[in-house]
């Protein structure tokens, strides 16, 4: 089998060469203009595509810090609430607490 099968079709011997009609040729080139403008849009949105991508991957990974950051937050908070609690030595200051950080948060 040829990797040429459309030109073999429409070749013919004229003398000793094969040839094939202008009209032939002319369908072939346009075939493969319009190829190479496939391509080259597959390859624009192959790049678009990555730019999305690590501008995902980029938020997402600000996102993460953010998350971890947090996480310190909350980690400090509840040892700062533990030792105000512990070393308070009353039952009920747990709330109190959290209503005077809410309180001076709310100033900010």
């Amino acid at each position: 089998m040829s990797d040429t099968p459309k030109t073999d079709a429409e070749e013919f011997t004229q003398g000793r060469y094969p040839v094939v009609y202008a009209d032939f040729a002319r369908t072939l080139e346009r075939e493969l203009a319009e190829a190479e403008a496939s391509i080259a849009h597959l390859r624009h949105c192959a790049r678009l595509q990555d730019s999305a991508t690590a501008a995902v991957l980029e938020r997402a990974e600000k996102a993460e810090a953010e998350i971890s950051a947090c996480r310190e937050d909350a980690e400090r908070y509840r040892w700062l609430r533990k030792f105000e609690i512990d070393s308070m030595y009353a039952v009920g200051k747990e709330e109190k607490l959290d209503a005077a950080i809410d309180a001076a948060k709310g100033g900010e």
